[in-house]
C-alpha cells in the first residue's frame, strides 16, 4: 500500500485542512477496496466505510438508526465488548505506523461473525495530521501462512492518488496521469471523464501500461483510474481525486476473454471447453429421468484432401460453412461444438432414439449440401455420425462425461466408410464400461494402417451384372485386410483409413499391378474395375507402372476399367482430365464413380467419351416414393442414354431394388444381390 505522493500532499493541504474534509477522499479509497472496510481516526471515531459487506452497514444501523449520524461516533458501539478489547489493543499498536493482523473470529455487538481476520493499517493523507486508520474485515483465511485474499486486498490498494484540478483542463489531466500512471490515455474516454467530474458525477478509466508484460496483456490486466470529484457545501466541483491501480482486470477485456475462452475463433461455434461444461449441465438438469440425453460426434471425411488441394485457406472456410449448416440440424435445441481440427459434437435433449436419429439424418443432409467453389474446383464433404443416447432411466444416475463422449466417438468410427454421410447409434447402459474399452481398442487397431505392409492387404471382386442380359460385364476390385477380425470393417472403411495414413497411392500402384497381372490370364470378354485415387493422379509410380505394362499392349488396356470419384473430378479437374486422358489413350475403359449429374463432370465425360457411370447410390435413395426425384432421376438416366454413356446402379441388394432400377433404365448394376465379393481371381 503506498500512500499519496509527496508531490500531491501540498495540495491536499489546501483543500483537506482537517480530517473531516477528507471524508470525500477516503469514500473514494474505500471504494476501490475488494473488501469491507472502513476508516477511522485515532480516538477510533468513524470517518468512512464501504457497503461490501450488509451485516457490517446493519451494524451500524442498529447501533446509531441513522447512518449519517455514525460518522464521527466511535466504533467501541458496533462491536461484541471481548471482541472490542481485541481490536482496541491493535488499533493503539497500529497508531505507531505498524500494520496490525487481528486473527480469529470477531463478532458484531449482536452476536453476529464480524470476520475471521482484521488487518489495520496506518493511512497518511495529510502532512502533520491526525493519522488515519484503515481496517479490511476478510473472511474465510487459512489458520496458517498468508492470506491470499490478504495478498489480493494489499495489491488492489490504491498505488498512487492525483489531485486533479478542472481549471486545469484536459490536457493538463492527461499529462500529469501519463506521467504519474506511466500509461497511455485514452483521449476521448479521458474527456468524457472530464466531462462527468465537472459535473459532479465519478467515473473510471481503464488505460494500457507503457511497459505491458505479455501476460498482463494477455489477462486484460492493465491500469484502473477512478476520477472522485472533491465538492464544496455549495456541491460545486474545482477538484477532482485520480485513484490508479496497477494489475487491475479491464472489464471490456475481461469480458473478450471469457468469450475466447469458450468460443472457437475460427467457426464462432462454443469450444471444446463450453461444451464439456454444457455436457454437465446437461447431465445434471435431466437426472429427473423424464427426457434422455444425445451426444454426437461428428468427424468429417476427406477434409485434409481440401487443405492440401486448396489451401488453409479454403479449408477454414469448408469448416465455417460445415459449422454454419450444422447449427441448422437441432431446430434450436442443445449446443453445436467444435471440438478441434475437422471434429464437432452436440448435444441434446432428446425423447427417443428415434428423436436422436432424426437429428443425426439432419445433419448428413446438411453435410451432403454443401459446396465450395474455388476458382475451377468444387470442393464437397461428408462426414460420419456417432450418436451416443442415454435412456430416462439411465440418467437418474449421474452419467460419466468422458463416458458419453466416448461411445459417441466410437459410434462415428463405425459409421466411418459407408456410402455418403452416414450415422450410428450407440445406446449407454450402466454396465457396458469394459465393452466400450474393448470396442475402442478394435475399431482403433481396425483403422491404423500406417505402418501396414502390402502383404497385409488382400483384393476381392464384386461382380458387375448387365440388367439386359444378366450376364456379369466384368468385376469392381475390392481392398481389404487379410486379419481376422478384417470382416468387420468394409472396404470402404478400409479405404479412408489408408487415405488418412497418407499412403493412398503407394496402395493403388499395388493393386494395379496385381490386377494387371491377372488381366494378362484372365478371361478376354471381361474387365477389371479399380477405382484410382485423387493421389494417384499425380504419383510418378503409377504412371509409370501404367506406361510399362500398357503402352504396348492396348489388347490388356481394354480389360481394364478405372474409376474416379466425382468427388475428386470436382475438387482437381485439371489432374483427373490428364489422367483420364493419360489411360484412355492406352486404350483403357474410363468410368465415373459417385456420380451425380454435376454439370463440370458432365463436361469430362464428354470431352473424354466416357462411357460408364456409377450413379451415387443418394440418386436413388426414396426415388420410388416421391414423384419428382423419380422423374429427374429417370431424366438423368435418358440423358445418358443420349449421349451413349452407360449407367450402373450400385448397392442392390433386394428384389423390389433389383425391379426397380430394371424399370427405370440401368445398364447394369452391382450389389450383394448378385453374389458375394470372392478373392481376386477364385472365378
Amino acid at each position: 500500500m503506498r500512500s499519496v505522493s509527496e508531490k500531491e500532499v501540498a495540495k491536499l493541504e489546501v483543500i483537506l485542512p482537517d480530517n473531516g474534509k477528507a471524508k470525500p477522499v477516503l469514500s473514494a479509497l474505500l471504494d476501490v477496496l475488494p473488501v469491507p472496510a472502513m476508516a477511522i481516526a485515532a480516538d477510533c471515531s468513524l470517518l468512512s466505510f464501504n457497503h461490501r459487506m450488509p451485516n457490517l452497514v446493519q451494524a451500524v444501523k442498529d447501533a446509531t438508526h441513522d447512518l449519517e449520524h455514525m460518522v464521527r461516533s466511535e466504533i467501541s458501539a458496533l462491536f461484541d465488548p471481548k471482541s472490542w478489547q481485541r481490536c482496541q489493543y491493535a488499533i493503539q499498536a497500529a497508531l505507531s505506523g505498524t500494520s496490525i493482523e487481528v486473527e480469529g473470529g470477531l463478532y458484531w455487538r449482536d452476536g453476529t461473525r464480524c470476520c475471521d481476520l482484521l488487518s489495520i493499517s496506518s493511512v497518511p493523507l495529510e502532512r502533520d495530521a491526525d493519522a488515519v486508520l484503515l481496517l479490511q474485515f476478510k473472511t474465510h483465511v487459512p489458520k496458517a501462512g498468508i492470506s491470499l485474499l490478504d495478498e489480493r486486498a494489499l495489491r488492489h490498494f490504491p498505488d498512487d492518488a492525483v489531485l486533479l484540478s478542472i481549471e486545469a483542463g484536459e490536457e493538463a489531466w492527461i499529462r500529469e496521469l501519463e506521467d504519474v500512471g506511466e500509461c497511455i490515455i485514452d483521449d476521448d474516454r479521458l474527456r468524457e471523464c472530464f466531462s462527468s467530474s465537472r459535473n459532479g458525477e465519478r467515473t473510471v478509466l481503464y488505460a494500457r501500461p507503457r511497459n505491458l508484460q505479455l501476460q498482463d496483456d494477455a489477462a486484460g490486466l492493465g491500469n484502473e483510474i477512478r476520477f472522485c470529484p472533491i465538492t464544496d457545501e455549495q456541491l460545486a466541483c474545482s477538484h477532482v481525486m485520480a485513484i490508479i491501480r496497477r494489475g487491475v482486470e479491464d472489464p471490456s477485456i475481461s469480458a473478450q476473454n471469457r468469450e475466447l475462452a469458450y468460443r472457437d475463433p475460427l467457426t464462432g461455434l462454443p469450444n471444446r471447453r463450453a461444451f464439456l461444461k454444457t455436457l454437465a449441465a446437461h447431465g445434471k438438469s435431466i437426472q429427473s429421468g423424464v427426457s434422455g440425453l444425445a451426444v454426437f460426434c461428428i468427424d468429417l471425411d476427406d477434409f485434409k484432401r481440401i487443405n492440401d488441394l486448396g489451401g488453409h485457406a479454403t479449408g477454414d472456410e469448408m469448416l465455417r460453412l460445415v459449422a454454419s449448416n450444422l447449427q441448422h440440424s437441432l431446430d434450436g435445441k442443445g449446443l453445436f461444438a467444435r471440438m478441434g481440427g475437422d471434429e464437432f459434437a452436440a448435444v441434446c435433449e432428446v425423447e427417443s432414439q428415434d428423436e436422436a436419429r432424426d437429428y443425426a439424418a439432419q445433419m448428413c443432409e446438411n453435410l451432403d449440401q454443401i459446396r465450395l467453389h474455388q476458382d475451377e474446383r468444387t470442393f464437397s464433404i461428408g462426414g460420419s455420425v456417432g450418436i451416443c443416447f442415454c435412456a430416462p432411466e439411465t440418467l437418474v444416475v449421474e452419467p460419466d462425461l468422458t463416458k458419453l463422449l466416448h461411445e459417441a466417438d466410437i459410434a462415428s468410427m463405425k459409421a466411418k466408410g459407408q456410402q455418403g454421410s452416414v450415422f450410428n447409434i450407440r445406446q449407454l447402459t450402466l454396465s457396458d464400461d469394459e465393452k466400450a474399452k474393448e470396442e475402442a481398442a478394435g475399431v482403433r487397431s481396425e483403422t491404423d494402417t500406417r505402418e501396414l505392409p502390402m502383404k497385409a492387404f488382400r483384393l476381392h471382386a464384386m461382380p458387375i451384372v448387365s440388367l439386359k442380359t444378366g450376364k456379369k460385364l466384368g468385376s469392381e476390385v475390392l481392398l481389404k485386410l487379410r486379419e481376422q477380425n478384417a470382416e468387420a470393417m468394409t472396404p470402404r472403411a478400409l479405404v479412408t483409413a489408408v487415405e488418412r495414413s497418407g499412403c493412398m497411392s503407394k496402395v493403388d500402384g499395388w493393386t494395379l499391378d496385381q490386377v494387371v497381372a491377372l488381366a494378362e490370364i484372365g478371361p478376354r470378354n471381361q474387365w477389371y474395375s479399380v477405382n484410382v485415387s485423387l493421389d494417384a493422379f499425380s504419383d510418378p509410380f503409377v504412371r509409370e507402372l501404367l506406361e510399362s505394362r500398357l503402352s504396348d499392349h492396348p489388347l490388356l488396356a481394354s480389360r481394364l476399367c478405372l474409376e474416379v470419384s466425382e468427388k475428386d473430378v470436382l475438387r482437381e479437374p485439371a489432374g483427373a482430365r490428364n489422367f483420364l486422358k493419360l489411360v484412355a489413350g492406352y486404350g483403357c475403359e474410363v468410368q465415373v464413380d459417385d456420380f451425380s449429374g454435376s454439370w463440370p463432370v458432365l463436361d469430362l465425360i464428354s470431352e473424354l467419351n466416357v462411357k460408364w457411370v456409377k450413379l451415387d447410390p443418394v440418386c436413388v435413395q426414396d426415388t420410388r416414393t416421391c414423384k419428382k426425384r423419380h422423374r429427374i432421376l429417370g431424366a438423368l438416366l435418358e440423358a445418358c442414354s443420349q449421349v451413349g454413356i452407360h449407367p450402373i446402379a450400385k448397392n442392390i441388394e433386394t428384389d423390389e431394388q433389383f425391379q426397380f432400377i430394371k424399370d427405370m433404365g440401368f445398364f447394369a448394376a452391382q450389389g450383394l444381390y448378385f453374389g458375394q465379393p470372392k478373392p481376386l481371381g477364385a472365378d
